[in-house]
C-alpha cells in the first residue's frame, strides 16, 4: 500500500491510530487539517490543508482520526466533497476479531478489543480501546464506544450513538440513534433516540 491520509488532526486520539497503523506497516502519507485546532499528528508527518490537497493524494485510502460521532460525520462529508473516494478499515493486530468480520469502510477497533461473531458494524465506526462487542451486536454508522466498554450479545446500536468508558450494555438492548451512554453506565432496558443517559442502572440525565 502507498500510504494513507489522515482526515482530521486535532483529536489526541491519532496518537493511537498512529501506533495501529505502525503496527500493520502502513504509512502515514499525510495528515488533513480540517479545523483550526492544532495538529495532534507526530511531528514528521507533513500536514496539508484541506483545501490544498493534491490531486495526486485524492485516490489514497483514508481514515477519520475523530472520536465524537458528529465530528466524524462532519469530516466524511467533507472528505467526500473534497474528492476522497476511499474510507479506509483499520482493525488493530491486538484485537481479536471473529473469521468473517462485518466491518464496512471507515471503521476503526482500537487495540485490545474483542468482537464477538455475527457482528455487524457500519460505517465509520470506532471501536476503541480493550472495548468489548458480544456475538451478533449490531452497531450502525458513525457509533463510537469507548474504551472498555462491554456491549453484550444482539445488542442494537443505532447511527451516531456513543456508548463511554467502561460502560456496560446488557443482551438484546436497543441503543435508539444518536444517544449517549454516558461513562460507566449499566444499560438494563432500551435507550430512545437522542437521550442521553447515567448511572447504574442508567437512566435519563434530566432525571
Amino acid at each position: 500500500m502507498r500510504g494513507i491520509l489522515l482526515f482530521g488532526v486535532g483529536s489526541p486520539i491519532i496518537a493511537d491510530i498512529e501506533e495501529s497503523l505502525d503496527r500493520v506497516e502502513i504509512p502515514i502519507v499525510a495528515g488533513i487539517r480540517n479545523h483550526t485546532d492544532p495538529s495532534q499528528l507526530s511531528r514528521d508527518i507533513p500536514v496539508i490543508a484541506s483545501d490544498d490537497i493534491p490531486a495526486d493524494k485524492l485516490s489514497l485510502p483514508f481514515l477519520i482520526p475523530l472520536f465524537s460521532p458528529n465530528n466524524r460525520r462532519t469530516a466524511a462529508t467533507e472528505a467526500k466533497r473534497l474528492g476522497l473516494h476511499r474510507p479506509f478499515t483499520l482493525l488493530d493486530p491486538t484485537s481479536i476479531v471473529p473469521r468473517e468480520l462485518d466491518a464496512a469502510a471507515g471503521t476503526y477497533i482500537n487495540a485490545g478489543c474483542t468482537i464477538g461473531s455475527s457482528v455487524h458494524l457500519g460505517m465509520f465506526s470506532f471501536i476503541n480501546r480493550g472495548a468489548t462487542l458480544g456475538h451478533h451486536a449490531r452497531l450502525g454508522d458513525f457509533v463510537s464506544i469507548g474504551p472498555g466498554a462491554v456491549i453484550a450479545g444482539s445488542v442494537t446500536i443505532e447511527s451516531g450513538a456513543l456508548v463511554g468508558a467502561g460502560a456496560t450494555v446488557l443482551p438484546k438492548i436497543t441503543v435508539g440513534e444518536n444517544a449517549v451512554v454516558g461513562a460507566g453506565a449499566v444499560v438494563t432496558r432500551d435507550v430512545p433516540a437522542g437521550m442521553t443517559v447515567i448511572g447504574n442502572p442508567a437512566r435519563p440525565l434530566d432525571t
